[in-house]
């Protein structure tokens, strides 16, 4: 039964680049280019003037349940974008190309994943994140922390393929 529970991977980036937003390519959030579509909230971001005021117009100051805004893309995914930033395997890199990754899929992979010497790229944004400050909410953005962090607005995804 344990084995039901744990998690097999964390998730690489090219998983996210590929069906993190789930729409056409340029399409800024996983369900379109609208941050509120018509005027309902589809992310935990922050609201109001950052940092000084977070006003949770979207129903929390902090981080929320994971299901607290439905699926955000055509896979039924949640929590693709804000809420927590979701670590991933590869390790960070300035410049990151999709076709290079698609061709060699571990290229990005360095050392332990939880050796703090190496940073880690993140997606996703946060709760944290404002247009005004942070605007890596979007699908092609990402940014990157070391295994140490003591972040309370990051977290990760585990994952397993279909046919476990």
């Amino acid at each position: 039964m344990l084995g039901k529970w744990m998690c097999l991977y964390i998730r690489r980036l090219i998983i996210l680049l590929n069906i993190g937003g789930g729409q056409p390519e340029g399409t800024m959030f996983p369900w379109g280019n609208e941050i509120v579509p018509d005027g309902v909230y589809r992310a935990n971001l922050w609201q109001g003037v950052f940092p000084s005021e977070n006003t949770g117009e979207d129903g929390y100051l902090w981080s929320s349940p994971v299901d607290s805004f439905g699926p955000q893309n055509q896979y039924g995914l949640y929590n693709i974008i804000g809420n927590v930033w979701e670590w991933v395997a590869d390790a960070w890199i300035v410049r990151h190309s999709k076709s290079r990754v698609l061709v060699d899929p571990l290229f990005q992979i360095q050392g332990r994943v939880d050796d703090p010497t190496v940073e880690r790229t993140k997606k996703g944004g946060s709760y944290m994140c404002h247009k005004s400050y942070c605007y890596r909410y979007r699908v092609v953005s990402r940014s990157h922390n070391s295994a140490d962090s003591a972040a309370q607005n990051l977290g990760i995804r585990c994952a397993t393929s279909i046919d476990d």
